[in-house]
């Protein structure tokens, strides 16, 4: 639940901390929730969730939301997420680029692989995308 919009997905979810306010812009729709002033980006999500119909959706969350609990609530309202954990959570961070950089041959059987190559700007851009199942 960030200010990013997802390649091919009509859908922008953001959550603005310094406002205590939180948004979701789910295909052409447009809501808001307010916090109280104390609160934040943790528990704010879930009260998004309760509302927010993530069914068939991907839900992206930068580091603050990359909680078990919001991803467990994500599953059960039939969404996928795509969580980015960072160095502030150095033992999962850690776990999930040992998971792409070495993965087990279990886990590479089941990955998929995708690769763009943009040229301009005197550039030549690569991007790389690697997507896995939960772990077993």
């Amino acid at each position: 639940m960030d200010s990013s919009t997802i390649l091919g997905l009509n859908e922008k979810i953001a959550f603005d901390a310094g406002n205590a306010t939180a948004d979701v812009v789910p295909a052409g729709h447009e809501g808001q929730i307010k916090t109280s002033e104390k609160s934040n980006e943790i528990t704010a999500i879930p009260e998004l969730l309760e509302w927010l119909d993530v069914c068939g959706a991907i839900v992206t969350i930068d580091a603050m939301g990359c909680q078990k609990a919001i991803a467990e609530k994500i599953v059960a309202k039939g969404g996928d997420y795509l969580l980015v954990p960072t160095g502030n959570q150095s033992g999962l961070h850690d776990d999930v680029r040992l998971h792409f950089e070495q993965p087990a041959p279990a886990s590479l059987a089941q990955m998929n692989h995708a690769e763009t190559i943009d040229k301009g700007h005197g550039r030549i851009g690569v991007r790389q995308c690697l997507l896995t199942g939960p772990p077993h």
